[in-house]
């Protein structure tokens, strides 16, 4: 076939991809020689990408041009996109059916073991439903206040106990602080406060999280207190997004629109109320003890979340979010469980792991002249995370049996009556 029969066919969307890169594979040089640069450009292949209907799609629209410029008539049709979209139908719908294959498993899993211990479908807004608070907001006068600042920090303060402290109190939660609000329940602390006034007299981000009550700081890289997942739904995203949170972040405005401000700070706040009660917190509310938080149901089903849904054209996940290696923080974290769990044999090299980092810790803090305190838990978390380690890795040297057990349940009291003063909770135990 002459270079105008391929065009004409090629125009037609009678050629195969296959036929249409290797007839390309040999005449390359002469379309370079016979057409002007412009078209050739539009017409030919681009290396190193895989020849498929997309490709045909940009080489026809270069010959069609070519065909166009020369007044040649041929019959236009719209096979290629066609079937390249049928294509890629077929190839999300391959994608998405190896995602759902993936997840349905340790979604059921987790499922079945939160129907086997009554964890499913609890709801303790019975008592009380953000939506009655919606829109509801006391208007502040600048006049009353010493600066902007100071009226959006009692605006927002007032905000707070209206909308987010109800909602705490349904969930067993106390105010320890005008912003904070904390609970205990089975060896869990479950902790929601409002990170401000670093500008201004807004909150720079809110904190929401349930741990083990013996941990010293939250981001442990092993695991998750909720879904991942839970962090890209379209509720909290909202809520998060900086356009939303920065009506309630910063009183750049207040000065100047003061209405329009505390209008726009009110219904951020009811953003909030409405993600921590329809979301948030009924997740965290799954969490009834520790055996739930270290279910290997939850961790395997925590774990899968961390990569979302395929998206877009190059269905690529929505989100990846990397699982990075802590080996301290999460020797730690796991180390402890399997001692209480009765797993001592897998418990101490879990704490062998921390502690051996410990020195690693001590000459960074000794480059940067610091000096760690391992009492301050609020100052040097990681120090009394170290210090809590090393005591319970003292109980390896206790013959295994009852008096172990009983060394490790002291070491575990303790832990939790500083953790506990840390939060400002009661030193019993509830």
């Amino acid at each position: 076939m002459t270079m105008m029969d391929v065009f004409m066919r090629l125009a037609q969307g009678l050629l195969e991809p296959e036929e249409w890169e290797s007839w390309w594979g040999q005449h390359a040089e002469e379309v370079k020689n016979a057409v002007s640069p412009g078209d050739f450009l539009r017409i030919k292949l681009t290396p190193g990408y895989r020849v498929d209907y997309w490709a045909m799609v940009k080489c026809q629209s270069g010959v069609r041009q070519y065909l166009d410029k020369l007044g040649i008539f041929y019959l236009r049709t719209d096979e290629y996109e066609r079937l390249a979209r049928e294509a890629d139908d077929r190839k999300k719908q391959n994608v998405e059916q190896i995602y759902r294959e993936k997840m349905e498993p340790l979604e059921r899993a987790w499922s079945d073991y939160l129907n086997a211990h009554g964890l499913a479908g609890k709801d303790p807004l019975t008592t009380y439903d953000p939506a009655s608070t919606a829109g509801q907001y006391e208007e502040e006068s600048l006049s009353d206040y010493k600066n902007p600042d100071s009226c959006m920090k009692a605006f927002l303060k007032k905000q707070v106990k209206l909308k987010i402290e109800p909602l705490a109190k349904a969930y067993g939660m106390k105010r320890v602080r005008p912003n904070t609000f904390i609970r205990e329940r089975a060896g869990l602390v479950t902790v929601l406060r409002f990170i401000g006034y670093f500008r201004g007299g807004g909150y720079e981000s809110m904190q929401l999280y349930t741990w083990p009550l013996y941990i010293t700081s939250i981001g442990f890289g092993g695991t998750s207190d909720v879904p991942f997942s839970t962090y890209h739904t379209p509720r909290y995203l909202a809520m998060s997004r900086y356009p939303n949170w920065g009506d309630i972040k910063a009183p750049t405005d207040w000065a100047r629109r003061p209405k329009t401000s505390q209008r726009k700070a009110s219904e951020q706040m009811d953003r909030i109320a409405e993600c921590l009660a329809l979301e948030l917190l009924p997740a965290l509310e799954q969490l009834d003890c520790l055996e739930t938080f270290f279910a290997p149901e939850r961790l395997a089903y925590i774990n899968a979340t961390r990569e979302g849904p395929p998206t877009g054209h190059t269905l690529s996940p929505a989100w990846n979010i990397e699982k990075k290696s802590r080996p301290p923080e999460d020797g730690y974290l796991f180390g402890v469980w399997s001692c209480l769990s009765g797993q001592e044999d897998k418990g101490y090299p879990l704490l062998e792991q921390c502690v051996a980092a410990e020195a690693d810790y001590l000459s960074n803090c000794n480059r940067m002249r610091r000096t760690p305190d391992p009492a301050d838990v609020r100052n040097w978390p990681e120090a009394a995370m170290y210090r809590f380690a090393r005591r319970f890795l003292d109980t390896q040297s206790i013959p295994a049996g009852a008096q172990r057990r009983a060394a490790i349940n002291a070491v575990y009291d303790d832990v939790c009556a500083i953790m506990r003063r840390y939060y400002g909770l009661k030193s019993s135990r509830p």
